[in-house]
Parts: C-alpha cells; structure tokens; sequence
C-alpha cells in the first residue's frame, strides 16, 4: 500500500512541524528520494530535518557529492547530490552503492530521478519527496510518497 501525503505553500520556516509530522516514524535502513527544479528547496529540506534529527550544521553536497552525519535520534545520515552525475561509472567512483551496504543509515538524495526507480535497492524501504515552487515565489508544495515497504507512517 502506498501512503501520500501533500503539504502546500510552506515557507522555510514553517518547515519544521510538518517535518516532525513524518522523521519521527524515520528508522535506519531508508531511503528518502528527493526530486524537485534547480532552487526548490531539496538542500532547504534536508538541513531542517538534519536539524529535527538533533545535527546543527549541515551543508549542501553539490561538490563533495555525499555528506555524513551523526544525530542523536539516527545513528548514521548519508546526504548525497546526484546533480553533476552523467552515468553509472560516476555512481561507482564516488561510492554511491557502497552506501547501501550500511543498515544503520538513512540516505537523502537529491537529484534522485537521475537513477531510474527499477535501479534503487528494493530492501531498503523508499520515501520519495517531491518538491515544487509555489505562485508566491517565498514558499514551495511539498509532496511525500511511500512505498509498500517504508518503515513509518506518513
């Protein structure tokens, strides 16, 4: 069964209670599917749920590719960019399927839908989170999708 739900003309700061609706049902060895414009707010998102987990700082991985974290409530948090990947070989050198290799981790991805759904690990339970600017410019819709196998509620 797939569970959804939609959330419209958030801004930043009224991030933080609907995050808390849905991380809290989080639990390691998940996956959380990111995809939304260039500016939408993928990165925006992640730092206020690293924030919701108990992490203070948290910085985009445009560069660098893929971020760590330790949080209090989740033992490991990978937070990966796959916006400058061009194909599998760059999946590969950077170490992205090793990632999975972790069952104590929760993985955030932005950029997600440069993989193809049928290439995700079907073990690990999947979230994806759909991004998109509002009419205002100031605020975005968010849309959560759980597949039959996602560990919380949403």
């Amino acid at each position: 069964m797939t569970l959804s739900q939609t959330a419209t003309k958030l801004s930043f700061e009224q991030l933080e209670p609907w995050i808390q609706q849905w991380v809290e049902d989080l639990a390691p060895q998940q996956l959380i599917l990111l995809n939304g414009p260039l500016g939408a707010g993928k990165t925006a998102l992640v730092k206020k749920t690293l924030q919701v987990l108990g992490h203070d700082e948290a910085s985009s991985p445009t560069y660098s590719m893929i971020h760590r974290y330790v949080t209090p409530k989740v033992p490991l948090v990978f937070h990966v960019d796959l916006y400058r990947i061009e194909d599998a070989d760059d999946l590969e050198s950077i170490g992205f399927w090793d990632l999975f290799e972790n069952d104590k981790a929760l993985i955030f991805v932005e950029w997600a839908e440069r993989i193809s759904l049928e290439s995700w690990p079907l073990h690990w339970p999947r979230l994806d989170i759909n991004i998109s600017k509002s009419d205002d410019l100031m605020s975005r819709d968010y849309r959560l999708l759980s597949s039959n196998s996602f560990k919380g509620k949403v």
